[in-house]
This record gives C-alpha cells, structure tokens and sequence, in this order.
C-alpha cells in the first residue's frame, strides 16, 4: 500500500517499507520505537544494493539499480509509475537474476 506521506512524482524509481518500522530510538534514552517516512526506506533500498553488491562485486552501481529495478515487485501500473516506480525492492530476485545472467560484464 502507498503511505499518505509518501513522495509520488516521475522521480521515484524503487518503493522500499517505510510505514511503522521498528527502528532504533533517536533518542539516547530509546532502545526501539515504531518511526515512518522516507527515513526508514531509504536504508532498505541502499541495504538492498550492498547485498547485490556483496554477490557481484563486479557490478557498477548503474548496473545494480538497473538490475533492483528489474527485479523489483510491480505494485502500480505496469512498468514505472509514479507511485511505486518500477515497484517494491526485492534482493532474491535481483541476486537470482544476476545468477541466471551471468552477473554483470
């Protein structure tokens, strides 16, 4: 599902959870505690490029986005969209489709 907070325009290219995760506090006093935004997302997609990156370190970046946006589960209107881009990252089917390619030349 889309967050009512979330940004949608022609820019976004990967979707990633970023509605109530348990997260550590910011707070020196918060061990963990329930956060949402773009602050919670973007570490999953940037998480999801080190663990391609750590099976292919032969990879580029372009061609580590390219294959995250491949691989990623469509969850708006066919291909890329302003919602959810070409959709929501998904590690495995990035890891094996760099696998069934042969990873990256």
């Amino acid at each position: 599902r889309h967050s009512w907070f979330s940004q949608f325009n022609t820019q976004v290219e990967l979707s990633a959870p970023g509605d109530k995760i348990l997260s550590l506090g910011h707070k020196r006093d918060d061990a963990y505690g329930w956060y949402s935004g773009t602050s919670m997302a973007v570490p999953h997609v940037a998480g999801a490029a080190a663990l391609i990156w750590k099976e292919f370190p032969e990879c580029s970046a372009q061609q580590v986005r390219n294959v995250m946006a491949i691989s990623a589960w469509d969850r708006g209107i066919r291909n890329c969209d302003m919602l959810f881009g070409f959709g929501v990252v998904q590690v495995q089917a990035a890891v094996e489709y760099l696998e069934e390619i042969g990873g990256c030349e």
